[in-house]
């Protein structure tokens, strides 16, 4: 695959994603399935999130003790809906930019694609993270300092790539909004 038959396959993904339709369904699929991973850990309180995002290894072995054989079964089964939500908030956000972002009948601009795709970057950092927490805990006894520093880093970049997602999505929904208070204005 070339660049520019690359280029030419973001570029209807992006068109594809950018229905309202689209966003409405995956939102509705992404709230379902945040409600499944969040009925699943509930019980294990922000521990989850802190043991994707420390460097630290004490840390990372403290929160496995602390949970032990049960908690850790708990977090092993929200895997299998975790895999899975990577993808679909990926879509869901990705769609919301499209749809923001998409001029009918024009090529979209290179930063809407950029933007577009962050969202399936973080999907992708998402699932390595998950696997390397897979590999993590199949062994709590014999953890890696260095796969936790690792799994950490994709953790990070997860939710950074999100937030950034997020700020488009509001950014473009504002101006959205007021280039529309404006049209109404002028007419």
């Amino acid at each position: 695959m070339n660049l520019n038959s690359s280029h030419a396959f973001f570029e209807r993904w992006y068109q594809k994603l950018s229905s309202g339709k689209v966003v409405v369904v995956s939102g509705i699929i992404y709230i379902i399935s945040q409600a499944f991973i969040l009925a699943i850990l509930s019980c294990l309180g922000h521990d989850p999130l802190t043991l994707q995002t420390t460097f630290s290894k004490t840390v990372f072995t403290g929160i496995l003790e602390k949970w032990g054989q049960s908690g850790l079964h708990i977090y092993k089964t929200h895997f299998y809906v975790d895999f899975v939500h990577a993808f679909i908030y990926a879509v869901f956000l990705s769609s919301w930019i499209a749809y923001l972002t998409v001029k009918p009948g024009k090529k979209p601009a290179p930063l809407h694609l950029v933007l577009w795709a962050l969202p399936f970057i973080a999907g992708l950092c998402d699932v390595i993270e998950n696997i390397f927490h897979l590999v993590l805990i199949s062994n709590p006894a014999d953890i890696s300092g260095t796969l936790i520093k690792v799994s950490a880093a994709f953790a990070n970049t997860k939710w950074g790539l999100a937030r950034i997602s997020l700020v488009a999505i509001v950014f473009y929904a504002l101006r959205r909004g007021y280039q529309g208070r404006k049209k109404k204005l002028l007419s």
